[in-house]
């Protein structure tokens, strides 16, 4: 996995965390925020690519789980992680309802064959060239490369956000490289 947010706490105090705050443990929501507004500020900022509407979409999709967490029947942390990230993931489809003008992005292909994933893929998912091409997918490839490459999300752990078979995310991932690779190629980036 990546490295460490600063806030970040072990999976079993998390664990019990996660238990406390849906039992409306304000303190425990608190530590979730903490834990969790990185991970999302991320997957928020590299679908939209506006810092200002990523904190809007931040802000949105922590009240959605606020109001949402009292009925949470908490198993794992990876299924709350699925769960929190379901929440992002329907505010910003809300967002993309409401605001058609808006570009979307989908992808959903391995930006590891693309680019050196340690020295090259910040600065290139930084670009105002992938951002575009990236606009050329289709919302679920968007979908997949964000949550692989912006949170280091594992294809299972996608394919139980989306609610689709691992294989299923890995063929998205596959079909998004590819018309990534293909655009990048046509417009000279390396």
């Amino acid at each position: 996995m990546g490295v460490a947010e600063p806030n970040e706490v072990h999976e079993a105090e998390l664990d019990d965390i996660i238990r406390r705050a849906s039992r409306l443990d304000r303190d425990a929501f608190g530590r979730i925020y903490g834990d969790y507004a990185p991970r999302i500020y991320r997957f928020f900022e590299y679908r939209t690519g506006n810092r200002e509407l990523t904190e809007d979409l931040v802000n949105q999709a922590f009240m959605q789980a606020l109001k949402a967490i009292g009925r949470y029947q908490h198993r794992s942390v990876p299924e709350f992680t699925g769960w929190i990230f379901r929440i992002a993931r329907n505010v910003l489809s809300d967002h993309w309802r409401k605001d058609r003008g808006s570009a979307r992005l989908d992808p959903d292909t391995d930006l590891q064959d693309l680019v050196d994933p340690v020295d090259d893929y910040d600065r290139l998912a930084k670009s105002e060239e992938l951002r575009q091409a990236m606009e050329k997918l289709t919302p679920e490839q968007s979908e997949v490369i964000a949550l692989r490459f912006s949170q280091d999300m594992t294809h299972a752990e996608i394919a139980s956000i989306l609610g689709k078979k691992e294989t299923a995310v890995r063929a998205l991932q596959f079909r998004a490289m590819t018309t990534l690779r293909a655009i990048l190629a046509r417009e000279g980036v390396e």
